[in-house]
């Protein structure tokens, strides 16, 4: 959610970021990949479905607000805020509140949709970027693939 990609971002959440890729989209494009509910039993994009920045606080001096039930998950710690993190919920209908579903719920997005471009990360070698741009071609992602700006030459 910042205008600038995050060095320590690719190092807190890449064990290898010589082999890592991140996408670049935005809230809108997230919302337009979800597909949209063709029935009751197919209910995904409508009131059910929540999509929010994160909201970050100092637990000792603020708290939830009352009126976020399902919205608790947008909360977190203020130590974390250099995250800038969104998150989208889906509440699914429960008919049985003792129903699960193993493995979660499978949301079929259109990734055309969803990603703007796709980033390797730094000092990727070029093979990985390589394998990378024929996966993309492979599943129909026809979307720019570029290096990280950390790349980039410094102008001093």
């Amino acid at each position: 959610m910042k205008e600038y990609e995050s060095a320590a971002m690719w190092r807190l959440y890449t064990q290898a970021i010589d082999q890592a890729i991140a996408i670049r989209s935005t809230v809108k494009h997230l919302h337009d990949s979800i597909p949209v509910s063709k029935s009751p039993e197919e209910r995904i994009r409508d009131n059910t479905f929540l999509i929010s920045e994160v909201h970050y606080l100092d637990y000792k001096k603020e708290t939830i607000p009352d009126d976020a039930v399902f919205n608790r998950i947008f909360y977190k710690r203020k130590s974390y805020e250099h995250e800038a993190e969104l998150r989208a919920l889906l509440i699914p209908e429960i008919t049985n509140p003792h129903q699960s579903k193993k493995g979660g719920i499978y949301i079929p997005i259109n990734l055309d949709a969803l990603i703007d471009e796709i980033y390797v990360g730094p000092g990727t070698p070029g093979w990985f970027f390589d394998l990378v741009k024929n996966i993309s071609t492979k599943y129909g992602i026809k979307k720019v693939l570029k290096r990280t700006a950390l790349d980039d030459k410094v102008l001093f």
